[in-house]
Formats: structure tokens, sequence, C-alpha cells
């Protein structure tokens, strides 16, 4: 009965973190288009029909539908799918590795957070300031949560530095020499933000398994302008869950 709970409890996160991924892609998609969030419905992107509530259902929806509009018949992008599925295990993972209520819901706004930085990365080379804000909160009420004293904290500030200023240097000297931009400022606040997450020296281990999987990326896709950011968030779910 304990394992049948348990399961229907990660069934639950399941479902739960695939509706998050379904949300925040949507969101996305409605700022790119520059379309309010709170007055425009979800929509086709061929034919622009308002979908139906069946058609919304994360994962269910684009297999009951073959992956195609209901209406028009076109195909729905398959990034729909992985990122519900992608989001939904993550979530269950999270709630695998967190016990604790408050720090299973911490981790997973820091995820979404992620998530969203690294999709709209991915589509437009860019994200939102106000996703570092969030995740920057949402770091100071965990750590307020954690009962750290105020040293604890500034001196977790300011470590969190380090490496990043040291990218800004490279960067800096990459431009000057070669005359060729090899990190963003987003990217650089990025990492600053990953570093409060991390302890040193897995601050370290994470910048560099990031600049491993950007390598990889870049080397699968020689022609095309690869973003960093998805790679960045990517090590830093590792790191979390290892």
């Amino acid at each position: 009965m304990c394992d049948y709970d348990r399961l229907l409890k990660l069934l639950f996160v399941f479902i739960f973190g695939s509706s998050l991924a379904s949300f925040c892609m949507w969101n996305v998609d409605r700022m790119l288009e520059e379309k309010s969030i709170l007055t425009s419905r979800s929509q086709c992107n061929t034919c622009c029909k308002d979908l139906e509530w069946y058609e919304l259902i994360p994962i269910v929806s684009y297999c009951f539908l073959c992956g195609k509009c209901k209406s028009c018949h076109s195909k729905i992008p398959l990034r729909y799918l992985i990122g519900e599925i992608l989001m939904g295990m993550l979530a269950v993972f999270d709630a695998l590795n967190y016990q604790n209520f408050v720090a299973f819901l911490s981790v997973l706004i820091w995820i979404y957070v992620m998530f969203e930085i690294s999709y709209m990365d991915l589509c437009s080379y860019t994200f939102l300031e106000s996703s570092l804000v969030i995740g920057f909160v949402n770091w100071l009420f965990l750590m307020c949560y954690q009962k750290v004293n105020c040293i604890w904290i500034l001196k977790s500030m300011m470590q969190a530095m380090i490496l990043p200023l040291l990218l800004v240097f490279l960067s800096f000297l990459f431009k000057k020499t070669m005359n060729m931009a090899v990190l963003g400022n987003g990217d650089v606040k990025l990492f600053y933000l990953c570093g409060l997450y991390l302890m040193w020296p897995q601050h370290a281990y994470h910048m560099l398994a990031s600049c491993l999987i950007g390598l990889v990326f870049a080397l699968a896709y020689r022609n095309r302008k690869i973003p960093f950011a998805p790679s960045i968030c990517v090590a830093q779910i590792i790191m979390l869950f290892l």
C-alpha cells in the first residue's frame, strides 16, 4: 500500500512537472510573438485556431492527435512533447532527491527557471532578466528557510563571483585579440546564479561541465549558432542530482 501511494504521488509530480513545461513553453511563445498571456488563448502555430481543452493535456493530447493539429492537420513541433516529458522526469527526480517539501518546491522552482531560460534561449538566443531575479529570490528564500546567517549568505555571494569574473576577463581577451564574442552578459549572470546554488568546488565542476556540454553541441551543429545557456542549465541540473 505504501509503494502504491508513493507511485501515485510520483505520478502526480510527473503530471505537475509536465504541466509546468506546457505552460512555460506557451508563455515563452506568447512573449516572443508579443502577445499578452492574459488575453490570448493557446492556438495552432499554423492555422491560428484556438485549441480546445482536450488539445492542451500535456503529453496525452500530442499522442492522441498523433502530433498533428486537429483542424489543419499540420505537424505539432516535437519540442513540446520532449519538453513536457523532460520536465515531468526532472520533477520526479526532484521529489526522489529532496524529501522535504520546501526543499523540493524550491528546487522545482529553480528547475522551472532554468527550463524557461533554456527554451527561450534556444528559440531567440536571449532570455529575460526577470528569470534570473526569480532564481535569486528563490535562493534567498531557501537560505532563510534553512536559517543561514547573513555573513554566510554574503560570503556565498562573494565566492560565486570569482569564476564569472574570470570568464568576463577571458571573454574580453578573446574579443580584443580575435574580435570574437564568446560569452554574453546574460550567460555570465546565469553562471553567477548557478554558483549560488552550488558549494565550492562544485561551482568549478559545473563551469567545466558547461563548457564540455557546449563543446559537444557546437561540434554536433557546426554550421549553426548555438546558445550557451542550455548547456549551463543542463550542467547545473546534473550537479543538483549528483
